[in-house]
């Protein structure tokens, strides 16, 4: 989760997800093809800053093999290109949307 931390609209969102996680976990975590997964989130600030972004994406793309992201922030056009190679879900805050 790439958010910027120094907003509100950033920390409710935090908020509503570790929210929705821990009911998700609570209930076995989510099936996917028949198999359970547990749900994590691992949240990094973009503090507004492309370059910021930039390696919070780069961290969770090849670092952690996140699965999925959920994003907010002005710059996606300048990694999103990243995501896609890797075959990875980007979920927009703004557009409330899977790209």
């Amino acid at each position: 989760m790439v958010v910027p931390l120094q907003t509100t609209a950033g920390l409710d969102w935090v908020h509503q997800l570790q929210v929705q996680a821990w009911v998700e976990n609570q209930k076995g975590g989510l099936e996917i093809g028949g198999e359970r997964y547990s749900v994590s989130l691992k949240v990094l600030d973009n503090n507004m800053e492309l370059a910021t972004e930039t390696a919070a994406i780069n961290e969770l793309v090849h670092q952690d093999k996140a699965h999925c992201i959920f994003y907010m922030g002005p710059f996606i056009m300048s990694w999103l290109n990243t995501t896609e190679a890797a075959k990875m879900i980007v979920m927009d805050h703004s557009a409330r949307r899977a790209l």
